[in-house]
Formats: structure tokens, sequence, C-alpha cells
């Protein structure tokens, strides 16, 4: 059994009324895999408390189950609790994307720029649904935004890189 689960089993067992520890307990849960019982217990969570991270966990974990309009009501009301939340607008961006619901998709990453506008992930999603919009300058003007703002790190070189094949097919695109 994992480490951390064994942890969190002795602790919820003596405190079985503190929702936090049961939502600890699902992040192990989830990290695992383990979808089925990380819902169990943020499910008790939220029963206790109706917290807006709590139903972001929920969420998270709906994800994974790949249960996407679940996803969304829950990321609905994690946003609902709190609006500026940038990190719940832009996953429930992506559970849109996966429905092709590109127009809130939108909405949501346009919601998440205005409330952190470095944000680079932000960008490069945006990038994304301006493609399949057919809105090639838009997203080619989103790749390149990402190219010049950029940290030096390795994750971002590795988006660096993608954004910039991505400018070279869909310019390759428009050629034909």
């Amino acid at each position: 059994m994992d480490k951390g689960i064994e942890i969190f089993n002795s602790m919820v067992e003596k405190y079985p009324r503190n929702a936090n520890l049961y939502k600890r307990r699902s992040f192990q849960y989830y990290f695992i895999g383990e979808f089925e019982k990380a819902l169990v217990d943020i499910n008790k969570a939220i029963d206790m408390r109706q917290e807006a991270e709590f139903f972001f966990t929920r969420a998270l974990i709906f994800e994974g189950l790949r249960e996407y309009e679940k996803a969304i009501l829950d990321y609905n009301e994690a946003v609902n609790q709190a609006p500026d939340w940038f990190q719940a607008r832009i996953n429930r961006a992506v559970c849109f994307q996966t429905q092709n619901n590109i127009v809130n998709a939108l909405n949501d990453i346009n919601e998440a720029l205005r409330i952190k506008p470095e944000a680079i992930e932000a960008y490069n999603l945006r990038g994304d649904l301006l493609v399949m919009q057919e809105e090639y300058e838009k997203a080619i003007n989103d790749y390149e935004y990402i190219i010049n703002h950029h940290n030096n790190d390795k994750e971002d070189k590795k988006i660096i890189k993608g954004c910039k094949n991505k400018i070279k097919e869909i310019r390759k695109m428009l050629k034909k």
C-alpha cells in the first residue's frame, strides 16, 4: 500500500470528522489512479464542508474517470465560490475542449488570462482552440507570445518547441 495512504488512514481513523484529511487522502488515491476510492473520500469531505477547493478536487477526479459533464459541474461550483481561481477556469476549459465546446472553452481561457495575463499554458490552450475554430492568425499570435515570453526552464523549452512546430504546420497548411 502507498505510504501516504497508510498515514492518512491512521489519521482519518483518529479524526473521522476532519474534512481536510479526506480531501488529502483523496489526492493520494487520485495520484495512484484509484479514482473510485478518491471519489468516496472527496464526497465525504464535501458532505462535511462545501468549499471551492473540495469541488475542484472532485472535478479532477471526475476528469480522471472521464466524466467530463460531472467535472464541469464541480468546476462551475468552484468558480462560483472563487471567481478569480485561474486554475479552475483552465481545467474547466480543457473539459469543454474534450466536448468540442470551443466557445465556452475560449470564454474560460480569456477569463483566465484576465486573471493571470502571463500564463503561458493559457496561451497555448487558446492557440489550440483557435486552430480548432480555423482562426489561424490569432493562434499564431498566441504561439508567438509564448515563444517571446518564456522562462528558460526545461518545461518551457518543450512548450516552445511545440509552438514552433504548430506555427510551421499552420503556415504549411495555409500555403496549400
